[in-house]
C-alpha cells in the first residue's frame, strides 16, 4: 500500500537539454546531419575553419557522437588556436542535442567525442563533452528516444 502523499508514477528527472535536443528528436543520425548543416553555416559565416574537414559518424548502439577533424595542425600556436577553435564550436554544436540527467542516474542521450588529426592522422587535441542547455524536467526522455531509434 502506498503512503499517503506518494505516488505510484515516475516522477520527472531533471535534466540538461541542449536547446537543439527538441530539433533532432533525440535521434543521434539527426543530431549528425545538424552538426554538418550548423558547420556550413559557421564555415559561410567565416566562423569555422576553412580548411577543416569534418567527418561525422554514429557510433555503435547509437551512444556516441564521432567526429574527426582533418586539415588543421599543431605545428605553430595559431594553427592550435584555429583547432581548439573548431574544437570548442564543434563540441557545443553536439552538446546542444543532448539530455543528461543531472543527477547521473543514467548515462547522457549520447556521448560526443571529437578528435583533431594531423595529416598522418594521429590526433592532436580533443574534446569529450556532454551537455550545456536549461534543466528541465524530462520523464524517460532518453529511454524514449533510444527505443525509437532501435
Amino acid at each position: 500500500m502506498a503512503r499517503h502523499g506518494s505516488s505510484t508514477h515516475t516522477s520527472p528527472a531533471l535534466c540538461v537539454v541542449g536547446s537543439d535536443y527538441f530539433a533532432t528528436r533525440g535521434s543521434l543520425p539527426a543530431v549528425a546531419v545538424h552538426v554538418a548543416e550548423s558547420v556550413r553555416e559557421l564555415r559561410r559565416r567565416g566562423a569555422f575553419p576553412r580548411h577543416a574537414c569534418v567527418n561525422i559518424d554514429v557510433g555503435p548502439a547509437e551512444e556516441t557522437l564521432d567526429v574527426l577533424v582533418e586539415g588543421l595542425s599543431a605545428n605553430t600556436e595559431s594553427d592550435l588556436d584555429e583547432a581548439m577553435t573548431a574544437l570548442r564550436a564543434l563540441s557545443e554544436l553536439a552538446a546542444g542535442a543532448n539530455v543528461v540527467e543531472i543527477d547521473g542516474t543514467g548515462p547522457p542521450l549520447f556521448l560526443p567525442r571529437i578528435l583533431a588529426v594531423d595529416d598522418n592522422g594521429t590526433p592532436f587535441a580533443g574534446a569529450v563533452g556532454v551537455s550545456i542547455g536549461r534543466i528541465r524536467p524530462m520523464v524517460g526522455a532518453r529511454r524514449r528516444a533510444r527505443r525509437r531509434h532501435r
